[in-house]
Order: C-alpha cells, then structure tokens, then sequence
C-alpha cells in the first residue's frame, strides 16, 4: 500500500511555479492561439505556415502553463 502512495508522489513535475505565473502562462498560450483566427492570409503561402505554428506553439506554451501549475 505505501508502495503506491510513493509512486504517486513521484508523478508530475520537479518543479512548480507560482500561481500568478502558471496562469500568466496559459493566458499567453490561449493568445497566442486566438491570435491567428483573426488573420487571414492565403492558403499554402509561407505566412499561412507561420500562423499555423503560432497556433501550434500557443497550444504548447498553455499545456507548459498547466503542467507547471501548482
């Protein structure tokens, strides 16, 4: 049984940071997600690619900010 409960501690990660910054984190993250549905730009040019990755990085940044948070 308390071999369990061990197990369970060590999940998750090392560190946490403060509320105030896990928040400001996912914020972040959840704008730069909004951020490209408001531009338009052509299909297959390489600003379509860019705002694809800033969608993509956003969504990375709000999942760093809640696996941070406390």
């Amino acid at each position: 049984m308390s071999e369990e409960a061990v197990q369970q501690e060590q999940m998750g990660p090392k560190s946490h940071w403060s509320m105030g910054m896990a928040v400001g984190t996912m914020v972040a993250g959840g704008v730069l997600i909004l951020v490209p549905w408001f531009l338009t730009v052509e299909e297959g040019s390489a600003l379509h690619y860019v705002k694809v990755g800033v969608g993509m990085l956003g969504f990375i940044v709000l999942c760093v900010g809640a696996y941070k948070r406390p």
